[in-house]
């Protein structure tokens, strides 16, 4: 895990990363610290203080916390590194990602100087003469005017990361779960009632994806229109290569992806389909999956949402493990109908359909309350 801890100089930066670093520390041995200023001497770094050259020292910096993730460790680092494409990399490589941005406005930190940073330049200076580009969705965006808000700063970073290493304790237990039941229902089974459903909506073809396939039951069906380009992604690699073996053809791929986790360095789709997936995550990674689809369906396109309602009878079952969350033999997260409502029209979209009840998606003995909605963006 990466706590990316940033904000202009004298926003406290280093002061609160090494109060976090300790916390952690505390319950993980296995955390480093890293300072901006430190890295930059480690390296030699002699990149100057342009915006060039502070754009190749933020890319070591990334570099360096991305090596240092992937051997397991979990870094605190503390470096202005305001750059959008830094942020962008740090969270398409770096899957446990916290990013904090500690707000502090400029007159103030004129005024302050602590490091003598904006009185002995002239030139140079990040929010003076030097653009900068705060993080347009930080995990944690926190006000640190005030030096008897440190601690209370340092707490929510910690209780964040706390909540984040839950998460992925049950995310990581319901992937083996899915993994462990693939590797006995491999194979393809009837499409879903909402595959048939929404083929209405693709009569004019294009780019189709679908958002956690599993055994690729839908996306098989649907790519029977040679119209469509069927892009099916799931996280469980071993069931991605066996249909990619046996089911991939001309207009049908699949790809071992984790669909919470996605850039946004494709051309774009015409049509994004989830069924019974987006259940299956937590609510900030709801959020990611929302603002990608805002940015990645092409106007006009239609986003398919098929997910069971809080008001299905199973809501209540096993251990509570968050705000409609909870954990039987795996994670499942109860959808509000008037919620996912509000967030579709906050990104532009129109409501084309929406419905909440039973017999939408029967599987032998059960009907659950299903929450099924189209969406168009205009």
């Amino acid at each position: 895990m990466l706590i990316w801890i940033t904000g202009l100089s004298g926003s406290g930066k280093t002061t609160i990363g090494k109060l976090v670093y300790e916390r952690v520390k505390q319950i993980n041995p296995n955390t480093v610290f890293l300072d901006g200023d430190i890295i930059r001497k480690a390296l030699d770094n002699n990149y100057g203080h342009s915006l060039e050259g502070r754009l190749k020292g933020a890319k070591q910096v990334s570099g360096l916390c991305e090596m240092l993730t992937a051997e397991g460790l979990i870094v605190v680092c503390s470096t202005m590194s305001l750059f959008k494409e830094i942020q962008a990399k740090n969270r398409q490589n770096i899957k446990n990602y916290i990013e904090v941005y500690l707000d502090v406005d400029i007159n103030i930190l004129i005024k302050r100087d602590s490091k003598n940073v904006y009185s002995r330049n002239t030139s140079n200076v990040v929010g003076v003469d030097l653009p900068f580009d705060i993080p347009a969705q930080p995990e944690l965006f926190l006000d640190n005017t005030n030096f008897d808000k440190i601690n209370q700063n340092v707490d929510k970073i910690y209780s964040f990361f706390l909540k984040m290493s839950r998460n992925n304790q049950k995310m990581n237990s319901s992937k083996e779960y899915w993994e462990n039941y693939y590797s006995f229902h491999a194979e393809p089974t009837s499409p879903s009632n909402f595959a048939k459903f929404v083929q209405r909506y693709l009569i004019k073809g294009g780019d189709f994806i679908e958002l956690g396939c599993g055994n690729g039951r839908d996306s098989i069906f649907l790519s029977k229109d040679p119209k469509l380009k069927v892009t099916a992604m799931d996280q469980c690699s071993k069931e991605v290569a066996f249909l990619n073996q046996h089911y991939r053809k001309e207009n049908l791929k699949f790809v071992a992806n984790d669909f919470t986790n996605l850039d946004n360095s494709n051309l774009g789709y015409d049509y994004i389909y989830s069924r019974f997936t987006l259940h299956s995550i937590d609510q900030s990674s709801e959020d990611r999956v929302i603002d990608w689809i805002a940015k990645n369906l092409h106007k006009g396109g239609y986003f398919f949402l098929e997910a069971r309602s809080t008001k299905d009878e199973i809501f209540g079952e096993g251990k509570r493990v968050g705000s409609n969350e909870y954990f039987t033999d795996h994670y499942r997260r109860f959808l509000n109908l008037s919620e996912i409502h509000e967030k579709i029209n906050s990104i532009g979209f129109e409501i084309l359909y929406s419905k909440e009840g039973k017999g939408l998606a029967p599987y032998k003995k059960e009907d659950p309350v299903i929450i099924r909605l189209v969406a168009k963006k205009v």
